[in-house]
């Protein structure tokens, strides 16, 4: 099985040092050594299990940008690019945000390997958002990168299962190492006092940072509340409803010409057996429009000019009864290729070509706007808040251990002593 290529099947008997006794103030020696002992078997479930994890995500990586870089044939997709804009354009962006939060550093302990095996989680629930986000439509052109995506995601996803499964089993011993060793922690603030200069000194940072975000909240809302900001959202607003536009008519286009694709390949057919005589020559462009109908149309000029000449190929072999069809879906066929040249189609084309001009210019109006002085500020604002929160929160448990320090100390010495007995009844601890 994977499981035990990767992790093998031998398994390691933990040995502990039996005591009769224990004395207390030897106990955080004690927890850092079980502890240590701990991090080791975790770092031998990560020697093998990441290296392939980072491996995934790396070929991820090369795989998106492979894709993003992935440049069409300019002569008959020229315009392919306004097309799946959104969707590449945005699948790429976000996976690229994705992948460069992931961490490749090796991990030492129970502790880095749990935090790194929650952010690979994190991470592939992020990827397959993207995907049913922005990968709906890739699909048609780029199926390949999409399954070389999945593998290595498939790849992930079961390493990290299996490491996950095999971390499961020092879980129980990292909680009560931890729970022990949070409590010796607590013991020494109870031993050592010092609780009101501590408390004096959170108070004066958090006065500090309240000062400086305010200072920050008042830079933004002069910000957000210019004019340039204001264009600058309206036409981003805009901008991604003229995509989500553009998408819709792609698909109502695809719905249209999509039906085509038999019929033309019939019609090719009899061209080449010389069934069907024409001055029809443009293979090229016939081939395409058979592979993606819509994106070959949109890509074709203003005037339509090369695809309104295949339709009317097309509608003389019909009149020809060159294509050997029902004559209902002959007729079907007919009212598309008609509607093509002057009806539906091309109105819906027109829409097309009013959207691309109209996001060409909001495009220009909303890169006009520098938005980076304004992300550096709520990413401060979001910094302090979060540092003031936990001032806050580091303060109220620092206030509760300065009342009644001595029936506190009794009673976490306590408590100390009986989780380890409990979790060790060779050991009896001396007080």
């Amino acid at each position: 099985m994977i499981f035990d290529k990767l992790f093998g099947k031998k398994e390691e008997v933990r040995k502990k040092e039996e005591h009769a006794s224990l004395d207390f103030a030897k106990l955080p020696e004690w927890v850092k050594g079980e502890i240590e002992d701990l991090d080791e078997e975790a770092d031998e479930i990560s020697k093998l299990g990441m290296e392939r994890i980072n491996d995934s995500f790396r070929r991820l990586e090369e795989i998106v940008n492979e894709l993003d870089e992935k440049e069409m044939d300019q002569e008959v997709l020229r315009k392919l690019e306004n097309i799946t804009i959104t969707s590449k354009k945005k699948f790429c962006e976000n996976m690229k945000i994705v992948l460069s939060k992931k961490k490749w550093s090796n991990t030492r302990g129970y502790a880095e390997l749990d935090e790194y095996i929650r952010e690979t989680e994190e991470t592939v629930r992020s990827i397959n958002k993207t995907h049913t986000t922005h990968g709906r439509y890739l699909g048609i052109v780029f199926q390949s990168y999409l399954k070389d995506m999945g593998k290595e995601l498939k790849n992930i996803v079961t390493t990290t299962g299996l490491m996950k499964q095999k971390m499961g089993l020092l879980t129980s011993r990292w909680k009560e190492l931890e729970n022990i060793s949070g409590l010796l922690d607590e013991y020494q603030m109870i031993h050592h006092g010092g609780t009101d200069i501590k408390i004096e000194g959170l108070e004066t940072e958090k006065a500090a940072l309240a000062d400086e975000l305010h200072s920050l909240e008042q830079r933004r809302k002069e910000l957000v509340s210019s004019d340039q900001y204001k264009e600058h959202t309206k036409a981003t607003a805009r901008i991604d409803e003229i995509e989500d536009e553009e998408e819709r008519l792609n698909h109502d286009i695809y719905g249209h010409l999509g039906q085509l694709k038999r019929i033309l390949k019939k019609m090719h057919k009899a061209i080449e057996n010389g069934r069907f005589s024409t001055n029809y020559d443009n293979f090229k462009f016939l081939d395409s429009f058979i592979e993606h109908p819509a994106v070959t149309l949109i890509g074709d000029g203003k005037d339509m000019k090369e695809t309104k000449r295949l339709m009317r190929t097309m509608l003389e072999a019909l009149d020809k009864g060159i294509i050997d069809e029902k004559r209902s879906k002959v007729e079907k066929i007919r009212s598309i290729g008609e509607s093509t040249i002057s009806g539906e189609i091309v109105e819906l084309r027109r829409q097309y070509d009013l959207l691309e001009e109209e996001k060409g210019i909001l495009c220009l109006k909303r890169d006009e706007y520098d938005v980076g002085e304004l992300l550096r500020i709520e990413k401060d604002m979001e910094h302090h808040a979060h540092r003031i929160a936990m001032l806050g929160e580091e303060q109220e448990r620092t206030m509760s251990l300065s009342n009644e320090l001595s029936e506190k100390k009794r009673n976490v010495k306590m408590k100390i002593k009986r989780i380890v007995e409990d979790f060790h009844p060779e050991i009896t601890i001396n007080l």
